[in-house]
């Protein structure tokens, strides 16, 4: 499981056994998995060892290849809009009218109010 607590060197390891698993349960080669993603063989080897980072597109066309692409969204959602990036793009906040005054005050009328039965 992966979890704060390993080092980076630690979760490379396990991504990379993550994707050598991958690639077996498709029962394909290294070879096979160049052919159709386009990273060659050797940083496949590196990338499924942990040992060496392999780049971010490398990482992306492989998981392309082993129909992991949507995995993407598992582990990296798309973070909600914020008020600041909302305000970026030239978006307007509507800001909630206030209540409106008293009708007497409207009016122009400056008389205390009173009670029906009040004289």
């Amino acid at each position: 499981m992966i979890s704060e607590h390993l080092s980076n060197q630690q979760i490379m390891a396990e991504i990379g056994s993550r994707f050598f698993t991958a690639r077996i349960n498709m029962d394909i080669s290294q070879a096979e998995l160049s052919d159709r993603s386009g990273v060659s063989t050797k940083t496949i080897g590196h990338l499924e060892n942990g040992r060496k980072s392999t780049g971010l597109l490398n990482m992306i066309a492989i998981m392309r290849a082993l129909n992991l692409i949507d995995e993407i969204e598992h582990f990296m959602p798309k973070p909600p809009p914020s008020v600041k990036s909302f305000i970026a793009e030239g978006g307007k906040i509507k800001v909630r009218k206030r209540a409106s005054s008293n009708s007497n005050q409207r009016q122009g009328d400056t008389s205390e109010w009173k009670w029906g039965d009040e004289d």
